[in-house]
């Protein structure tokens, strides 16, 4: 682990040497609702980058944005992000919550974590094993733009979906030349981090180089907070310090009018704590003391893009992951005796093929998506005379396929329709010591509509069913014997429709979605005690729904003011035997609004609250406890000059962060953090 931050360390060394100047990444902010006011820019074929999973048509630009909801890098800049986690609160609709796993994941209209799709570069980034992917290891400084979907799903992004994709671009130029950035930040609890980035661009080839380090002491707590267990009398959380490491290099290169390669590496090195959850008394439950002393990720993803005359093209993206994770169980909140580890590793490979060809009155699309992927666990247990004994190997494997197509037609200059139909399918042919499975298929269907009823006006609907398969996890582990394993879960199927309304011009933008997902088959866990030891069941519930209201916006106040933010209001209900109970952990209200004032000499103010409604949560006895509603207040300032001389841009930049001090809760024993202080420097050229 050492090695991997000295490594980065000295790259970024050295890119200071090479130019001279520090320079600042940041790389996620908020979402881009709409195009602008006029903007015509047609959907052709020979228009979209190696990096996207296009699900546009031949329409205008802002039709595409009713569907596909863009974070541009121009806003991400301000979030002094060091993970992608910090972006989370710019989607709208979407929920970050840190479980008691310590990984952070995002939520789309309260729908699972497991049910949204992780792209960087097109290519799947949830780990197979569980399908999910913690946000807080994904540095920011590689992501240039990010590309939400919600509602029904396109056939193009393959199994998986019901609950939405999120797709990550690495950064890029839009005209030839270079540029070199640097940024440093410090903060609460010596929160720090470095990123540094060169990006190349030519006339027929791209490049861009990232490195990331960070490091905090751990999370601090509210004032407001109260801890009944696994907390010691400090101002810092138990056991959430953290280290992590990370390097990127992505490069593309047109080789005729007509085909374009490119190749993109990432690695991540990282290790952390979790925080227990406070709630349980060890001395009766089981509480995870758990720490990750390795995490590596490694991806390298193949892309490839060919035009077969003016109206066909095909694109192929493949990608090839290895995952290593440790998890070292101790026996209380003091992490000194281990009793178990967990070592587990991923090696994955997948590859989408989707061709595009413009007929007559439309486009058609046809996709395969196929992934594979082995996972190897190795359990060892320790006694309390420090004696080990055996470890017990495991291999699983899963394969997961889909087949689709789409069609959009339009069917006049301002109205077009959709419809798809897909074929999933799931295998496992290795299931480690236990009982073998047969495979799963479903079908999946889609459609929508988008219409011009005005000026600047825009209608928009769809309506789709896809399904969820069980990922390996949840069918085999056991989670250091924290699960006792259910031989009859099945897929969740889900059926989704929205409607909305999109007003676009250059003064004010705003929309209104209503949406509905019914689920069947909903997987969820329970608590259940097995011959005296109280243990977690994933079972499959008679089903979910969840149904809302989400609304966006943006409006210039004045000619150095803005306002922007989103919300969305939802009713999220499992079906139980005994009825209905409110869905754990999905608030009903989530919303964010943002005012920021620019001056003419260079300085910006942003003040962001983030309010967080009604929410409950599982108690061991399987009864729900309402978790604290929030509202926490944020502020940014920055001062950025340019010096012609040496056409080096410096920005020094500073926030706080919950300025109230507020009690968050989004899972009962585990509070988020309180106030936290940072400030920083960048430099660009």
């Amino acid at each position: 682990m050492d090695s991997g931050f000295s490594t980065i360390r000295q790259a970024l060394t050295g890119l200071g040497a090479m130019r001279g100047v520090l320079l600042i990444v940041c790389c996620c902010g908020p979402i881009v609702s709409f195009a602008q006011s006029g903007s015509t820019k047609p959907d052709s074929l020979l228009s979209f980058e190696l990096s996207e999973i296009v699900i546009g048509s031949g329409e205008k630009e802002r039709y595409r944005q009713t569907e596909v909801r863009r974070i541009t890098l121009a806003d991400l800049i301000q979030q002094d992000a060091l993970s992608a986690a910090d972006l989370v609160r710019l989607i709208p609709s979407a929920y970050l919550q840190t479980n008691s796993r310590g990984e952070s994941l995002i939520y789309l209209r309260n729908a699972g974590e497991r049910q949204v799709a992780l792209f960087l570069d097109g290519a799947a980034l949830n780990i197979p094993w569980d399908n999910r992917m913690d946000l807080s290891m994904i540095p920011s400084g590689v992501v240039g733009e990010i590309e939400v979907s919600r509602g029904a799903p396109s056939v193009l992004y393959g199994t998986n979906v019901i609950g939405g994709a999120v797709n990550l671009h690495s950064r890029s130029l839009d005209q030839t030349g270079s540029l070199f950035e640097v940024q440093g930040q410090s903060g609460t609890q010596r929160n720090r981090g470095m990123q540094g980035a060169v990006l190349y661009r030519s006339a027929v080839a791209t490049a861009f180089l990232a490195g990331n380090i960070s490091s905090s002491d751990g999370l601090p707590i509210s004032s407001n907070a109260n801890f009944a267990f696994s907390q010691s009398e400090s101002s810092v959380r138990t056991n959430t310090d953290r280290k992590l490491a990370s390097g990127y290099f992505r490069y593309t290169r047109s080789l005729s009018d007509v085909t374009k390669l490119g190749i993109s590496f990432l690695h991540t090195d990282a290790r952390k704590g979790i925080a227990p959850e406070s709630h349980l008394d060890p001395t009766t439950q089981k509480v995870r003391f758990w720490r990750y002393p390795t995490w590596l990720n490694t991806m390298l993803i193949l892309s490839a893009e060919s035009h077969m005359g003016a109206a066909t093209e095909i694109r192929v993206t493949a990608w090839f992951g290895e995952f290593k994770q440790t998890i070292d169980q101790y026996n209380s909140a003091l992490y000194q005796v281990r009793s178990k580890t967990e070592e587990g590793r991923d090696r994955s490979a997948g590859v989408r093929v989707v061709s595009a060809s413009g007929l007559k009155d439309g486009t058609l699309r046809l996709a395969l998506n196929f992934s594979t992927s082995r996972h190897r666990e190795i359990i060892t247990t320790y006694s309390q005379s420090k004696s080990v004994s055996e470890p017990s190997q495991n291999f699983y494997r899963q394969h997961l396929y889909s087949v689709g197509t789409e069609y959009r037609r339009s069917l006049s200059s301002k109205t077009s329709v959709l419809a798809g139909i897909s074929f999933d399918g799931a295998l496992t042919p290795e299931t480690g010591d236990k009982p073998s499975r047969s495979g799963m298929t479903a079908a999946g269907l889609n459609g929508s509509l988008v219409g011009e009823l005005g000026h600047d006006f825009v209608l928009h609907t769809s309506i789709g069913r896809k399904v969820r398969f069980p990922t390996m996890r949840e069918l085999f582990g056991d989670a250091l014997d924290t699960f006792q394993i259910n031989e009859d879960l099945k897929p969740e199927s889900a059926y989704m429709v929205d409607i909305g309304f999109e007003k676009m011009s250059d003064a004010v933008s705003g929309g209104v979605t209503f949406f509905a997902r019914r689920t069947f088959d909903t997987i969820d866990r329970i608590n259940i005690v097995v011959d005296g030891d109280k243990k977690r069941r994933r079972v499959n519930l008679d089903g979910s729904r969840v149904w809302g209201v989400e609304l966006t916006g943006s409006a210039r106040l004045a000619e150095l003011i803005t306002l922007d933010g989103h919300l969305i209001w939802s009713s999220p209900v499992a079906f139980v035997d005994d009825g209905r109970r409110p869905m754990n952990e999905k608030p009903q209200l989530l919303s964010t609004l943002s005012i920021q004032a620019r001056s003419r000499w260079g300085g910006t103010i942003r003040i962001t609250s983030i309010m967080t409604g009604r929410a409950y949560s599982l108690q061991p006895d399987n009864t729900q406890s309402r978790l604290a509603e929030s509202l926490v207040i944020n502020i940014r300032g920055a001062l950025r000059k340019y010096f012609s001389p040496s056409r080096i841009f410096v920005e020094a930049f500073a926030g706080i962060n919950n300025i109230t001090d507020q009690l968050t809760l989004p899972q009962l024993g585990l509070p988020g953090p309180g106030r936290e202080i940072h400030f920083g420097i960048s430099l660009s050229r």
